[in-house]
């Protein structure tokens, strides 16, 4: 993707998260597959607030996913501290 095109794509993401209904979520930038994404999401403060607290490590991979319940058996029980509505790719 040029920088041109990765402008343009930047300048329409707020037209095009209202469309989707996503307006006023947090977007943030991610890659996958070698491609550029942006992430609309929702933070769950006080979840995310009481894992900081309780020092239990962020999982965003299955395989530590797999480990921490191990550990946190009531981890996996838990709300989650981020809710995804979706992806958008350009």
């Amino acid at each position: 993707m040029t920088t041109r095109m990765l402008a343009e794509a930047v300048a329409v993401l707020p037209q095009v998260l209202e469309a989707l209904g996503w307006q006023g979520r947090r977007v943030v930038q991610a890659r996958a597959l070698s491609s550029r994404r942006w992430v609309a999401c929702e933070l769950n403060e006080a979840e995310h607030e009481t894992r900081l607290r309780e020092g239990l490590p962020p999982a965003a991979d299955a395989f530590l996913l797999h480990c921490v319940a191990h550990r946190y058996p009531d981890f996996l029980s838990r709300p989650a501290p981020v809710h995804i509505e979706g992806a958008i790719a350009a």
